[in-house]
């Protein structure tokens, strides 16, 4: 009786392991109990490219706490597309980083 159950569903599973799968992007949620520190003040470079776009600076979290990534003028992706910078944002537990998109 069970040799009747099992070998249907390990043919089943053989032919879903078989077909192509589709690849998922990933991400890895970064929040903290505390907010970074304010926005440093600084120039923003001039452009050095017709159409590329300023991406800003932003504070980032690793092992020793909280440390700067400087802004950079990078291509833009399409002419006509706007860019929201990634940014800290409370969630009501805790400070969370929420990517540029």
């Amino acid at each position: 009786m069970l040799t009747k159950i099992l070998v249907p569903f390990f043919a089943l599973a053989m032919i879903f392991a078989a077909l192509p799968m589709t690849v998922s992007a990933q991400s890895i949620g970064i929040s903290v109990s505390f907010g970074p520190p304010p926005i440093p003040y600084y120039v923003q470079p001039p452009n050095p490219e017709p159409n590329w776009i300023w991406s800003p600076g932003y504070w980032a979290y690793g092992p020793g706490g909280y440390y700067w990534v400087p802004g950079t003028w990078v291509p833009a992706p399409q002419y006509g597309l706007r860019w929201t910078p990634g940014f800290w944002g409370w969630n009501g537990l805790a400070f969370v980083w929420s990517s540029g998109y």
